[in-house]
């Protein structure tokens, strides 16, 4: 895990009720022509939306998969409508919010420190499709795929930098550590040729056009695995399938190098790659006797390969990778049917699971953040979103193995 600010690894403590609201700013921010990228844009008929946030007494509100433990009481609030929720993947107790009617939607930064709760308001980006959210610092990235520009905002109320044209590419993945950014595109939609795979990276000071753009496959993204791992000094690593297997390749200045790589047997559900380079992945777990079975697969390059059964097959999963073993949580569906989901987790210490998989809750949405042996867990579920701060730690099992060398 790479090192965060010290903003980030701070205590958080929350023993008074927060209430958040994401009003729209109040200016429109010009942008530079028909092809340009995107401008912010006050909807002033959509007025201030909030919602509020309180500990729970009853701290039953997520199960736990053993040995994690909640640091204190998780919290819930009440949404007010569609919400989705960007969680930058180290960095504890911020969150980017997206909430209201499509087109109308409220957008800030929570940070949740010293007993309040501080919200950045962030208005809405005329041609926004396909943007999310990276930090810290916190930018928002996307696609106007009419125009194939490709555009990058670094604070609310900036006019948005172009950082491609012309291009047959969309937003894979973003993410910014400690003043160093990168921001992965690929082909445009899955199955439609051209495009390739780009990451760019660069300082968060910089401005895009001085990032360094460098190609790592001609292959489609839409039929890819490709995620950005971590976020290190002049250069990033990127998670990239290819030919059946994931490989972590180091990308910046010099030549891109592999780190390590791992065989997938089917499309990936998550990957990760530990502070020690000890590389993760999951992909479906078919029950060929029943289709409707599930679960994961999970494969390391330094642990035995572990199976994990489940009624259903996954939908998405995230891996939080941990001294000597790592966190897979993953959602999928209700076995009897139905929209609702189920958020599924379990600790791998040793190349053994620590404990039963646990069904942490129900769940529409999941945003996750880590930091050591943190974690902190959002849920969003039926028009409530509940909060809590995890502590999974793990000890060195009595022999572990030796890394493999890469191939």
């Amino acid at each position: 895990m790479t090192r965060v600010s010290g903003r980030a690894s701070r205590e958080r403590s929350r023993y008074a009720i927060l209430v958040l609201a994401l009003p729209f700013a109040g200016c429109t921010c010009q942008g530079g022509g028909r092809d340009a990228a995107p401008t912010a844009s006050a909807r002033g008929n959509a007025g201030p939306e909030g919602w509020a946030l309180g500990p729970l007494p009853d701290r039953g509100a997520l199960t736990l998969p053993p040995p994690c433990q909640l640091e204190e009481a998780p919290w819930r609030g009440m949404l007010p409508g569609r919400t989705e929720l960007h969680a930058a993947p180290d960095l504890l107790g911020e969150l980017f919010v997206e909430s209201g009617p499509l087109g109308r939607a409220n957008a800030g930064v929570l940070r949740m420190e010293l007993g309040q709760a501080e919200s950045t308001p962030w208005p809405t980006l005329d041609g926004a499709a396909g943007a999310l959210a990276m930090g810290p610092p916190w930018m928002r990235v996307g696609t106007r795929a009419e125009a194939g520009v490709s555009w990058v905002q670094r604070s609310p109320n900036a006019t948005a930098e172009t950082l491609t044209q012309g291009e047959r590419l969309r937003v894979a993945d973003a993410r910014c550590t400690d003043g160093h950014c990168a921001v992965l595109l690929g082909g445009a939609a899955p199955g439609e040729s051209g495009g390739g795979t780009v990451a760019f990276v660069g300082a968060a000071t910089e401005a895009v056009g001085q990032w360094r753009r460098i190609e790592l496959s001609t292959s489609v993204l839409g039929r890819r695995h490709a995620t950005i791992a971590r976020v290190e000094a002049d250069a990033a690593v990127i998670a990239l399938d290819v030919d059946r297997r994931v490989e972590w390749q180091r990308v910046g200045k010099d030549a891109p190098r592999t780190l390590v790589g791992v065989e997938a047997d089917g499309a990936v559900v998550a990957s990760a790659l530990g502070a020690d380079d000890t590389a993760w992945l999951a992909t479906p777990l078919a029950d060929a006797a029943a289709p409707s079975r599930g679960g994961i697969r999970l494969r390391s390059d330094r642990y035995p390969g572990l199976e994990l059964h489940a009624p259903t097959p996954p939908t998405r999963g995230w891996i939080h990778a941990l001294p000597f073993g790592a966190v897979v949580w993953w959602l999928g569906p209700r076995a009897t049917g139905g929209a609702q989901q189920l958020l599924h987790g379990v600790m791998i210490t040793g190349g053994r699971s620590a404990g039963p998989i646990a069904i942490v809750a129900e769940a529409d949405d999941v945003a996750f953040a880590a930091h050591g042996d943190r974690i902190d867990v959002w849920v969003t579920d039926d028009g409530t979103i509940t909060y809590g701060r995890l502590r999974c730690a793990t000890q060195a099992p009595p022999s572990p193995l030796p890394k493999a060398p890469p191939t």
